[in-house]
């Protein structure tokens, strides 16, 4: 299953800024992975999560806002 094979891969989130985003927030009864399974791999990877709904705009922004400032800390270049 993917969700399994991307939760297992080693990656180190030290040197990349990240978040990780769900998306469709607004359609709660489809959920696809558990919020307790979701706020594990948070915890281990050691960044925030947001849900997000493009139809509702929740946390559209406070996730992108997250995002560059992670960007911002570590002093990585954006590519224009």
């Amino acid at each position: 299953d993917k969700r399994e094979s991307f939760i297992a891969q080693d990656i180190n989130l030290n040197e990349i800024p990240s978040i990780l985003v769900g998306t469709k927030a607004d359609l709660t009864k489809s959920r696809k992975i558990a919020l307790p399974e979701i706020q594990r791999v948070c915890e281990e990877w050691n960044i925030p999560y947001f849900e997000t709904s493009a139809k509702t705009g929740s946390n559209i922004q406070e996730s992108y806002s997250e995002l560059m400032s992670k960007i911002v800390e570590k002093r990585i270049p954006i590519p224009i």
